[in-house]
């Protein structure tokens, strides 16, 4: 007897609910042919991934590790944003990836069987400020405290040890800032790490 065969990707289904933060509803989505659906306890919408100009997926530090985030941005219709850690309280949320990953990636297959497929990119630019703030204050305070703890050898080893510290985040900082400078991707190789 022969083997059965996977389901063909047009008939792969994904669902996917979360609640972004406190003040939103929790939403459904599931992608149905070449359309986003979601519902919540406002109603629902639709959004034909025909008409996505971009697909932005990006990271940033949730309570779970890092989160990931998928936006989606029409000119047509409003931006639609799908993130992977559901809000269950104040200060709790719940890391939804094991749902959230496959939906995104047949969102990502699904968009780039359209006829005008959207631009596709990796990072955030709300993020890349942060962590290039975050890398210039870094080093307008490094730089100088080096200086002076170079100069007085009876600098508390306390000191040292916040110097390296200091020194080890704006190191992560340059990374992040590097990493998060909205990179176009191939559809047909989304970046596992941005979506799992």
């Amino acid at each position: 007897m022969p083997e059965a065969k996977p389901a063909p990707s047009s008939q792969q289904q994904a669902n996917h609910s979360v609640r972004a933060s406190l003040v939103s509803p929790e939403r459904t989505f599931r992608v149905e042919g070449h359309t986003l659906h979601w519902e919540d306890g406002k109603g629902g919408g639709a959004l034909p991934l025909k008409d996505v100009s971009t697909l932005r997926l990006s990271v940033y530090p949730g309570l779970n590790g890092l989160a990931k985030q998928c936006v989606l941005k029409s000119a047509e219709h409003p931006r639609v944003l799908i993130r992977s850690d559901h809000y269950r309280s104040l200060g709790a949320f719940e890391d939804r990836s094991a749902t959230y990953a496959p939906l995104v990636r047949l969102i990502i297959e699904r968009s780039a069987d359209t006829a005008n497929p959207p631009r596709y990119l990796v990072g955030s630019r709300g993020m890349w400020f942060v962590w290039l703030a975050i890398f210039l204050i870094g080093l307008i305070v490094v730089l100088p405290a080096v200086g002076w703890m170079l100069s007085n050898a009876s600098a508390a080893p306390s000191l040292w040890l916040a110097l390296v510290g200091l020194i080890g985040l704006t190191f992560t900082a340059w990374l992040q800032v590097r990493r998060e400078n909205g990179k176009v991707f191939d559809p047909e190789n989304p970046p596992e790490d941005y979506i799992r």
